[in-house]
């Protein structure tokens, strides 16, 4: 994750967005893609997280449940309740050409890091 500055040579303005890269290597073929974040959308983003975290702390789940956010950039974040594991199962789906069905699961752990990480950067934009 970078902080990325947009200027408008016309007037001079700057905007700043979250960039988020995702590279992936395979035998043959290394692909890298960014996708930016807009400032307005990250706090959004993070309160989702933060109540996908709560959901994930609690003791009682009456069925399997799913969670889902989509950011405007087409990467998807979320959970499943895996009722034969007893246990929630993070995932993200970075949209690319030749990945774009590759699902990346990602422990509760790394939820509290990514939600830690999604608020520095909103300070730091």
């Amino acid at each position: 994750m970078q902080k990325i500055t947009l200027k408008d040579l016309s007037d001079n303005t700057t905007e700043t967005s979250l960039g988020m890269m995702m590279e992936y290597e395979t035998f043959d073929r290394i692909s890298k893609k960014t996708l930016t974040v807009e400032k307005r959308e990250l706090p959004k983003i993070i309160q989702s997280l933060e109540n996908l975290a709560q959901k994930e702390n609690e003791k009682t789940v009456d069925s399997e449940k799913k969670y889902k956010i989509t950011l405007m950039n087409n990467i998807e974040i979320g959970a499943v309740y895996k009722e034969s594991l007893k246990t929630w199962v993070n995932y993200y789906i970075f949209p690319t050409e030749y990945y774009s069905h590759s699902v990346n699961e990602f422990s509760k752990d790394e939820l509290k890091d990514l939600i830690k990480l999604l608020r520095n950067a909103e300070k730091e934009l």
